[in-house]
């Protein structure tokens, strides 16, 4: 399900990018943001989220998309293409956390009869040019969707689990069936930070950033319960769990290698929390940054990546 973007779509939204990461660095001191270590992050106090959301943490998430794009070989696995298509009534569509908008500008480009919403807290998506049926809202789901009720035909999210407390994920569900229309799809995607089959190195970073993560509220391990939130939530049925593995290594061939790359991000992502949580200057960190990216090729490890969706019942 959910067809695979083109050569042409990809540079489309790096050029989408590229033009405006200018226009981010001109208004980058303002209120929505704050700078640690010399990279911009969200300034909502109330949020805990811990990885930057300037041009280049938006590379990696580009990057990243196209590591889960490709694993699933799609972009989405709900059943509703033939909504998407529709050439009646336009469906609606809401990315939650869109962060870079890289789904959601592939989306609105593969399915022009349809219309894409995103919803982030922060607002550094390019709007001066992009898809003419895409547009961004700027909100805090923790504090509810400022959408009607059943507005959305398809509601996607992804990549998360390290901006929801714990304790508020029932809520964030429940908000986002509320926003769904009755026969309306939502999807939810997480990842295991936990990487698997490490070496020493890898083994203490990442056992210690799903400490960092519990300490900050959040559950790392969220993954493992989209399935259980989507059954005790009450309004959904035909619910359907997926499981793939991203790889690292020489096994894995290319793919391996632009996991190892998004992952040298990341770990750059994380180095003011991680380095702080570790007690490691900056030299002792970007040298374990090191000693884990050669860990994770010679290791072959992995993680986990589980897509969970499911339809809202029709009254």
């Amino acid at each position: 399900m959910g067809s695979c973007v083109s050569k042409d779509t990809y540079s489309y939204i790096k050029r989408l990018t590229l033009r405006e990461k200018k226009s981010h660095s001109d208004n980058n001191h303002n209120e929505n943001f704050q700078y640690i270590d010399g990279r911009r992050f969200h300034n909502v106090m109330t949020v805990k989220y811990p990885l930057p959301n300037d041009g280049q943490e938006c590379d990696r998430l580009h990057t990243q998309h196209f590591l889960h794009r490709y694993i699933w070989q799609s972009n989405f696995s709900s059943p509703v293409e033939q909504i998407l298509k529709n050439d009646g009534e336009r469906a609606k569509v809401l990315d939650v956390g869109c962060g870079a908008a890289t789904w959601l500008f592939e989306m609105a480009t593969s399915y022009p009869n349809a219309d894409f919403t995103g919803f982030d807290m922060s607002p550094h998506q390019p709007t001066q040019i992009k898809p003419f049926n895409a547009e961004f809202v700027v909100g805090n789901v923790l504090d509810g969707l400022t959408f009607e009720d059943d507005t959305f035909d398809f509601i996607y999210q992804r990549m998360l689990f390290a901006a929801y407390p714990k304790s508020k994920w029932m809520f964030v569900i429940n908000e986002l069936v509320r926003v769904l229309k009755p026969g309306g799809y939502l999807e939810l995607t997480e990842i295991d930070p936990l990487v698997k089959h490490v070496g020493p190195a890898s083994k203490l970073f990442y056992e210690s950033a799903c400490k960092a993560f519990e300490r900050l509220g959040t559950d790392p391990r969220s993954c493992y319960e989209l399935q259980n939130y989507a059954m005790i939530q009450g309004k959904l049925e035909n619910i359907r769990k997926e499981e793939k593995n991203i790889c690292f290594g020489k096994n894995s061939g290319a793919l391996g290698k632009v996991a190892i790359e998004n992952n040298i991000e990341v770990l750059e992502s994380l180095k003011p929390l991680m380095s702080k949580s570790l007690n490691l200057s900056s030299e002792q960190y970007d040298e374990l940054s090191q000693t884990i990216t050669k860990e994770l090729s010679d290791f072959n490890s992995y993680y986990p990546v589980i897509r969970v969706y499911a339809r809202k019942i029709r009254v």
